[in-house]
């Protein structure tokens, strides 16, 4: 299901936004937080990421912002068509997942934020239009707001931070030090000491082992 609410808007008006969630009730509670400030106009809705990528086709927003569970294509692949399709379409990932990995997903996937859904209006708000205005949004990068508890706590291995994943997820896809410090702009004596951090967290010494846990996290594909 996809909805149009409005025609193009001229220069100078709020920020045009999609919105993309299968949840009617939360699609519809976030338009009247979004419109009640006046710095965006919902200008259409979509359930689906399939209807998400075709309504941004025919309406050329701002700005999406999408869940990353959603029927048929999800989220991720849904911002990576976009993505490749329009470099220029500013994009929010929506979803309850507090886990880095997550984060480190869409932001490889091509988003510019990363917002909760059980975050409080005022900083939905603030995110969207930090995101808009071309920053970027991604609470991840405080690890400790994204951490999570498993049956009674966390392991080593489900300790890694956001940048930490990204670094493994770069070494596990077979790129060097130097490589992994120049995609995440950084300098290989930063990668390093990452990977020392991440080889203590997860118990392991052999790079074969840290291929293993990345394929087994989903990180990288085999």
């Amino acid at each position: 299901m996809e909805r149009s609410r409005t025609a193009a808007s001229p220069p100078h008006s709020p920020y045009r936004l999609v919105l993309a969630d299968d949840h009617t009730l939360f699609r519809e509670g976030m338009v009247r937080v979004l419109e009640r400030e006046g710095r965006f106009q919902v200008a259409g809705e979509a359930a689906s990421g399939d209807d998400a990528v075709s309504l941004c086709r025919r309406l050329r927003p701002d700005l999406l912002a999408i869940d990353l569970v959603m029927p048929g294509m999800d989220g991720l692949d849904a911002i990576r068509k976009l993505r490749e399709e329009m470099p220029e379409l500013r994009i929010v990932a929506l979803t309850m997942h507090r886990d880095p990995l997550y984060v480190m997903r869409a932001r490889r996937a091509g988003a510019h934020g990363y917002c909760l859904k059980d975050c409080e209006p005022e900083d939905l708000n603030e995110a969207l239009w930090r995101v808009a205005a071309g920053g970027v949004a991604f609470p991840g990068d405080d690890p400790e707001t994204l951490r999570t508890s498993r049956r009674g706590g966390m392991r080593g291995r489900d300790k890694l931070t956001p940048r930490e994943t990204e670094v493994l997820t770069l070494v596990a896809e077979g790129l060097s030090n130097r490589k992994v410090a120049d995609q995440l702009g950084i300098s290989p004596r930063t990668v390093e000491a990452h990977r020392r951090v991440i080889t203590q967290k997860l118990g392991v010494k052999r790079l074969a082992s840290l291929v293993r846990y990345a394929i087994r996290r989903g990180l990288v594909r085999v």
